[in-house]
């Protein structure tokens, strides 16, 4: 097994340890509360932080691999750079355009699952979690 399937595992364990922020519990003064949650808190950062760029990785080599995959397509057919540009443009254009949502929420996830085990958690699965948004702060990237 090739060291990098093991990204979605690393992932889910680190998401699975984050310390939840906890406040008002337990018999300490209010300044060791404070310093605990201020602990956790920049922990569960540090932790979405990685659990971020792990995905992104992981989203960047399934990338790489679909783009492949369509160049050994086209590539047979008609081998020229201009094809080669093509398909690396297009792929880029589902990725980040507005119109990519249902590549986003079925296919990239699928893949995904399928490359890197455990590499979602069980919300970013649902078909309303969307990954481009978690990705550029706009959910909690599935904590």
């Amino acid at each position: 097994m090739e060291i990098y399937r093991l990204l979605g595992k690393v992932r889910c364990l680190m998401l699975k340890d984050t310390p939840s922020v906890r406040g008002g519990e337990g018999s300490e003064g209010e300044e060791e509360k404070g310093k605990e949650d201020s602990r956790n808190i920049a922990e569960r950062e540090a932790v979405l932080f990685w659990s971020r760029f792990l995905l992104l990785e992981m989203i960047t080599r399934v990338s790489k691999n679909i783009i492949r995959k369509k160049m050994r397509t086209k590539m047979t057919a008609t081998p020229s750079q201009q094809v080669f540009n093509q398909v690396v443009v297009d792929h880029l254009n589902t990725l980040l355009g507005s119109r990519g949502a249902k590549f986003w929420n079925s296919k990239l996830k699928k893949k995904l699952m399928a490359k890197f085990e455990e590499s979602l958690t069980r919300e970013e699965m649902l078909s309303s979690y969307s990954i481009k948004a978690a990705l550029l702060g706009g959910q909690s990237g599935g904590m």
